[in-house]
């Protein structure tokens, strides 16, 4: 089921809880979430408190932040990984 805007999507999950007799799976809608981006070029020695700190003194929302690993070699490349919540 798709609904077309948040009044429906509320009524259907409403319903679809009210009801035990069948299990149900409801997607996050995209707008709730989280803008994930890839932050390259950093030195693997960046500490991840520090980034989270420099962004967040420019007023960047940030929920996790997390330093890649390469599967194959298992070293560090200059990566970072975060999420931020819409706005």
């Amino acid at each position: 089921m798709f609904s077309n805007n948040h009044e429906e999507y509320r009524t259907i999950i409403h319903f679809l809880e009210s009801d035990k007799e069948f299990e149900f799976y409801v997607i996050k809608r995209q707008n709730v979430k989280p803008i994930k981006t890839v932050i390259k070029g950093l030195p693997s020695s960046s500490k991840i408190a520090d980034i989270t700190n420099d962004l967040a003194e420019i007023e960047f929302k940030i929920d996790s932040c997390t330093q890649l690993t390469s599967k194959r070699t298992k070293k560090i490349p200059p990566i970072l990984s975060r999420n931020s919540p819409k706005k």
